[in-house]
């Protein structure tokens, strides 16, 4: 299978939100929210797939919420309806490992297609009753699209900005 670059960034590390100049709605706070960005798009393609004009939603437009696709055995011809159902998909194949932690799900997956024609994807990870510390030394990102993998290793102290851990 050929080797395709993707950007994995942790969107609410004060420093990317600092560079971005971009402020999160309140829903995304109490959550990690990372992003996938140059994959091939995926599902829900053509213009219906598209969201915001061809790009992902500008960060004051994410919704927290909403509930779990139908499950259907057939492809569904509406492209709304195929792209909940592969955000359903990647929700149950992601997750956030920490060595000797159990593995922290996300609680919203958000799928997009940007200019390019590569796709975005914005997984929501809830803080929850074990936040990641700094002790925890690495937090890996794991997602499984169909045959494709995309893992991405964070090193966390790497990720301390003036004595505090940044995510």
């Amino acid at each position: 299978m050929p080797q395709i670059k993707a950007t994995v960034r942790w969107e609410t590390a004060s420093p990317i939100i600092q560079a971005g100049k971009r402020k999160w709605p309140d829903a995304v706070a109490g959550h990690y929210l990372i992003s996938v960005a140059g994959l091939p798009a995926m599902g829900g393609g053509g213009r219906g797939g598209q969201r915001g004009g061809g790009g992902f939603p500008p960060p004051q437009q994410f919704q927290a919420g909403g509930g779990p696709a139908p499950q259907q055995q057939q492809p569904s011809a509406d492209p709304q309806e195929r792209r909940r159902m592969m955000e359903e998909r990647l929700k149950d194949s992601t997750h956030l490992e920490r060595k000797g932690k159990d593995p922290i799900a996300p609680a919203q997956v958000e799928t997009g297609q940007a200019a390019d024609g590569s796709s975005i994807m914005m997984f929501l990870f809830p803080k929850g009753s074990q936040p990641i510390e700094a002790n925890d030394k690495e937090v890996v990102f794991v997602t499984q699209m169909g045959p494709m993998g995309v893992k991405a290793k964070f090193v966390l102290k790497d990720m301390v900005v003036n004595g505090k851990l940044e995510l």
